[in-house]
């Protein structure tokens, strides 16, 4: 029975195409790069997170308990909205 080019191995191919073999090898080390590049960037949206949310509490609670300072509200609210967004809680 005649083999088609469709019954080839996909990893024979990459094997024996020279092109093939290096545009694997370079989508390989990008996705890599990408994934690293996503666990920094959690890695500081969760650096983030803590400060904003120490910062709001800071803002919020400077004049009294938590929601007594009216001068800042709308910020602590749009910061407290862009903190619960950051970790998915919205």
């Amino acid at each position: 029975m005649e083999m088609s080019t469709f019954d080839v191995p996909v990893s024979r191919l990459i094997d024996e195409i020279p092109e093939l073999r290096e545009l694997v090898s370079t989508l390989t080390r990008e996705r890599d790069e990408a994934r690293a590049e996503v666990e920094r960037l959690r890695a500081v949206v969760q650096d983030l997170c803590k400060v904003l949310d120490e910062c709001v509490w800071e803002i919020d609670t400077r004049y009294g308990p938590p929601g007594s300072n009216n001068i800042d509200r709308e910020l602590i609210e749009r910061a407290y909205a862009a903190l619960a967004k950051a970790k998915g809680e919205t």
